[in-house]
C-alpha cells in the first residue's frame, strides 16, 4: 500500500487554511489559502489520483473476496484451497494469486446464475 500521508497533510492544511479564510478573512489568510491550494493541486496530480483509485479498487476486490469467503461452505473453500496448493515433495506451496483467481471465478459464476 502506498503512503499518502504527505498528500493528506497538504489536503488538511489547505482545508484548515480555507476555513480560517472563511472565518476571519484578510489578505494574509487569502495569500496563505492561495499557497495551500497550489500545493494541494501540485500534490493531487493525475498520477496520485489514479493511484488512489487503483488502490481503492484493489481493496474493494479484496473486501468482496473476503465477504464471499465468509459465506461459502467449508467444502467449497477446501476445494479452492486444495487447487491453490502444489506439492513440492517435502513441503506444500500455497499460491495466493491462484487462490484469488479461483475465488474470483467462483464469485463470477455465482453472480451469473
Amino acid at each position: 500500500m502506498t503512503d499518502y500521508s504527505e498528500l493528506k497533510r497538504i489536503a488538511n492544511a489547505a482545508d484548515d487554511t480555507y476555513t480560517e479564510l472563511c472565518l476571519y478573512g484578510g489578505d494574509e489568510r487569502a495569500e496563505a489559502w492561495n499557497q495551500a491550494e497550489a500545493a494541494f493541486y501540485d500534490a493531487a496530480n493525475p498520477t496520485a489520483v489514479l493511484a488512489l483509485i487503483a488502490e481503492n479498487e484493489e481493496l474493494r476486490q479484496e473486501f468482496d473476496r473476503y465477504g464471499w469467503l465468509q459465506k461459502t461452505t467449508p467444502y467449497r473453500f477446501k476445494k479452492i484451497q486444495d487447487a491453490s496448493v502444489t506439492d513440492g515433495g517435502d513441503c506444500l506451496y500455497f499460491h495466493n494469486g491462484r487462490f484469488n483467481d479461483l475465488v474470483d471465478a467462483e464469485m463470477s459464476a455465482e453472480s451469473k446464475s
